[in-house]
C-alpha cells in the first residue's frame, strides 16, 4: 500500500534537520530488519543506487546526513541539489526494526520545498549499522548500509556514515 493513506504529506517544517522526532514516522510499518555488524566500515564516499533510474536524484553524490536519538533513532539523508528525494529512516533499536520513507523536494525557487506527493516508503529490506547509538553524540561515525524495496516497486541501496 502506498504511504499516501498513512502520510498524506510529511510535515517537513516539523521534521527538518533541527527537529527530527519520532512523530515524523508515525503510521509507517517497521518493514526493515536492522542488523548490527561491528565489522561494518564506513565507505570512502557515500554511495547510492536506485532501480529504476526514476529515483536517481538521490543516488548521486552531494548528500548530507544528520541523526537524532529519541524513542527512535532518526536518520535524514539530504541530497544537495535542485531537486531529488529526502530519505528519512526511523530505527527502533529495541526491536531491531526500521522504516524508511522518502519525500520529493525541489529548491528551484531558491528555497527547499517538499512537494506533497505521497512519499515512497520501504516495504521490506535490511539496514546494517556498525553500532546502535544511544545518544546524539554516539551517532557520529556510525556506518550504515541499506538495501530496501519501496512501495512503488523500485529499490534503494546505499552505503554511508553519519558525520
Amino acid at each position: 500500500m502506498r504511504a499516501a493513506a498513512l502520510l498524506a504529506c510529511l510535515p517537513l517544517a516539523a521534521c527538518d534537520d533541527g527537529g527530527i522526532t519520532p512523530e515524523c514516522f508515525e503510521g509507517v510499518p517497521m518493514a526493515i530488519v536492522v542488523v548490527v555488524d561491528p565489522d561494518l566500515s564506513p565507505p570512502p564516499e557515500p554511495t547510492f543506487d536506485c532501480t529504476p533510474d526514476g529515483l536517481s536524484e538521490f543516488c548521486f553524490g552531494g548528500t548530507s546526513v544528520s541523526a537524532r536519538v529519541a524513542d527512535l533513532i532518526a536518520i535524514h539523508v539530504v541530497y544537495v541539489g535542485f531537486y531529488g528525494w529526502w530519505p528519512w529512516i526511523g530505527i527502533d533499536p529495541e526491536n531491531h526494526r526500521a522504516r524508511l520513507c522518502a519525500t520529493h523536494y525541489t529548491d528551484v525557487g531558491g528555497e527547499d520545498v517538499s512537494r506533497c506527493d505521497p512519499p515512497l516508503c520501504a516495504t521490506s529490506g535490511t539496514l546494517r549499522l556498525s553500532r546502535i547509538p544511544t545518544t546524539d553524540e554516539e551517532t557520529s561515525g556510525v556506518a550504515v548500509e541499506l538495501d530496501v524495496a519501496l512501495d512503488d516497486g523500485s529499490s534503494f541501496r546505499g552505503s554511508f556514515w553519519i558525520p
